[in-house]
């Protein structure tokens, strides 16, 4: 897979490869014993970084703090800190700090999109009657009569311009609205 084409590239990227995908592995039973613990290892190494990082102080600032800034990097950690945990530790905690933000946005993104997804279609919605939609969207969701967002936007042709009228229609048309 290309992330640079991935729709969700912030949170598949290859630095945490090993500890998004290892715990799905283990359940599948695709790894073994000494594989997990490793990533088990690492994940608790992570964490009692970024616990380190926010209760140590480097000039009245947190090491939390400081690691989120784009002209301050792992290099300038004091020297005890680089010595507790290892290298690619202190690479994952700057890079998770550095990018949680972004990542916290796409994380609501993703959560709004399943709960889009999942919205469903009433079977009375009168297609002709959703303004600005393109003649072919409207005889496509006629024929097929999707039952819920995500599969609308599933149907050969379909633009997100379209599911995004429909969903404003669905929303002006709601009782609830």
């Amino acid at each position: 897979m290309f992330t640079s084409r991935a729709e969700y590239r912030l949170l598949l990227r290859q630095d945490n490869a090993d500890i998004r995908l290892t715990p799905k592995a283990w359940d599948l039973g695709l790894v073994d014993a000494s594989q997990w613990q490793t990533v088990r290892d690492k994940i608790g190494a992570i964490a009692a970084a970024r616990s380190a990082a926010s209760m140590t102080k480097v000039d009245n600032l947190r090491v939390d703090q400081l690691l989120r800034r784009p002209n301050f990097d792992i290099t300038q950690l004091p020297a005890q800190l680089l010595q507790d945990f290892s290298l690619p530790v202190w690479e994952q905690v700057e890079t998770d700090l550095k990018y949680e933000g972004y990542i916290r946005r796409q994380e609501d993104t993703i959560a709004r999109a399943e709960k889009a997804e999942s919205r469903s279609i009433p079977d009375s919605v009168d297609y002709a009657h959703v303004r600005g939609l393109r003649m072919e969207a409207r005889q496509k969701f006629a024929a097929v009569r999707p039952a819920t967002l995500g599969q609308a936007g599933r149907i050969s042709g379909i633009t997100p311009a379209d599911i995004a009228l429909l969903t404003i229609h669905l929303q002006r048309s709601s009782p609830t609205s």
